[in-house]
């Protein structure tokens, strides 16, 4: 009996507890799968290596450089190796051999590439005027007083040699009869040959005018003041690796034109840029160049037609067999047509 009671006491008290206590609360949210919380990351993609080279460190090349200085080709998914490639000649070889898959490099020398059988096409426009300025010796005062001097440029074909035969021409002073072209090497050998007697003439880029002027030489003419539309430097590529590789091929370009806007754009990157690469340690010759160069770069995303044919027309000149060459020809424009506006 009593047994039964403590039984009911018992009941009782869970009953009166059970009444008392707090209304319980929403159950707890069910927590995540552990599988869910594992899920794997979405993937990351490397960025795709390419090898693109230029001719000669020039300031020419600054779309190219400030790609890589602003992170213009990383955003594009690209791991962009530049490599100065020396003279338009090594260039062109390393286009062909695969070495560079892609290269601003001369017009000119693209030409006459082409012209040995070499399958090249040009996709893009790097700097598409003359960038160049003739000093001399004091002594010259008009391009006509070089007649009978010794003037000199850094390769036979190359950019610099075609632009001084074009100048020449244009005054009435004949290239092959009338003055001595030597090949003699960068600017700074063709300065030291100048300040040193070897040569009374040569063409050379910004900041290398100011370093003459400073040093008493003269500059007589300034080629990009003629406004002459020119393919100083394009981007190339063989056709046969732009079949197989045309998406890497469309974001170095797309890179490239975004650089040459930053370059323009915003001056501290620029003066940057030109510093590292032209490997000046005068602040004043950096912002000179920078304020020469943002005047021209950006130019077009395609070089002009007028500059082609002028280049199919000085390597005429040497090569007959180039007047069988139309501007269209040379260029593939189906990339620029597919980057966006």
């Amino acid at each position: 009996m009593r047994c039964h009671r403590a039984l009911g006491y018992s009941a009782l008290l869970v009953m009166l507890f059970a009444a008392c206590a707090p209304a319980p609360g929403p159950a707890p949210a069910a927590s995540a799968p552990a599988a869910a919380e594992a899920a794997p990351p979405t993937a990351v993609v490397a960025p795709e290596p390419v090898r693109v080279g230029f001719a000669n460190v020039t300031a020419v090349h600054a779309p190219l450089w400030a790609a890589l200085e602003s992170g213009a080709f990383t955003r594009q998914g690209l791991a962009v190796e530049l490599v100065n490639l020396g003279p338009s000649q090594s260039t062109q070889a390393a286009l062909l051999s695969g070495e560079a898959p892609m290269a601003s490099v001369s017009a000119s020398s693209t030409l006459n590439v082409i012209l040995a059988g070499g399958d090249l096409t040009i996709v893009g426009a790097v700097f598409d005027t003359m960038p160049y300025q003739l000093v001399t010796t004091r002594d010259l005062n008009a391009i006509s007083d070089l007649q009978g001097k010794t003037i000199g440029v850094n390769r036979f074909g190359g950019a610099a040699d075609f632009v001084l035969r074009y100048v020449l021409r244009q005054n009435g002073v004949d290239p092959d009869t009338q003055v001595s072209i030597l090949q003699v090497g960068a600017q700074r050998e063709r300065l030291a040959a100048l300040r040193g007697g070897g040569l009374h003439a040569t063409l050379v880029d910004p900041p290398f005018q100011t370093i003459a002027e400073r040093e008493g030489l003269r500059v007589l003419v300034d080629t990009a003041e003629l406004n002459i539309p020119y393919p100083q430097d394009v981007v190339v590529v063989s056709r046969e690796w732009l079949r197989a590789n045309r998406d890497v091929a469309r974001r170095v370009l797309a890179a490239i034109l975004e650089g040459g806007h930053a370059f323009h754009e915003d001056r501290e990157l620029g003066e940057r840029t030109l510093q590292r690469w032209l490997q000046l340690d005068d602040p004043a010759l950096v912002a000179e160049t920078y304020a020469y160069f943002q005047r021209y770069i950006p130019g077009p995303p395609l070089p002009r037609t007028e500059g082609l044919q002028l280049v199919i027309d000085e390597v005429a000149a040497v090569k007959p067999e180039a007047r069988n060459v139309r501007p269209q020809e040379l260029v593939d424009p189906s990339l620029v047509a597919e980057l966006p506006r």
